[in-house]
């Protein structure tokens, strides 16, 4: 991938595990990993219904330099919007990663 792509930043984010004083697990804060550089590849929108009315789903897919680990259900921070990631491709051998994920917020 020529570097003059990867022109936007991302910021990727771990959910963390916190136990209870009985000893159970439970979903923590997310922890910040790294900030990449990026492509966005594509911005999509779409309405769909929902039980309480109508809500707008906002996807995106992008591509970046291969991150170890990276699975669905982290998170991103893209131009200021928390995303979850609902998707990962490897592209090439360790080389590239194409992320698909849908925007948390309104």
């Amino acid at each position: 991938m020529k570097a003059a792509r990867l022109d936007r930043s991302v910021t990727i984010g771990r959910p963390t595990v916190a136990l209870t004083d009985s000893g159970a697990t439970v979903a923590g804060a997310l922890e910040d990993v790294r900030t990449l550089w990026c492509e966005l590849v594509s911005k999509e929108a779409a309405e769909a219904q929902r039980e309480h009315g109508a809500s707008t789903e906002r996807t995106i897919t992008i591509r970046t330099r291969f991150v170890a680990g990276l699975a669905p259900g982290w998170s991103l921070t893209f131009d200021g919007n928390e995303y979850n990631v609902t998707a990962v491709r490897e592209l090439g051998r360790r080389e590239l990663l194409e992320i698909v994920a849908e925007r948390t917020g309104p």
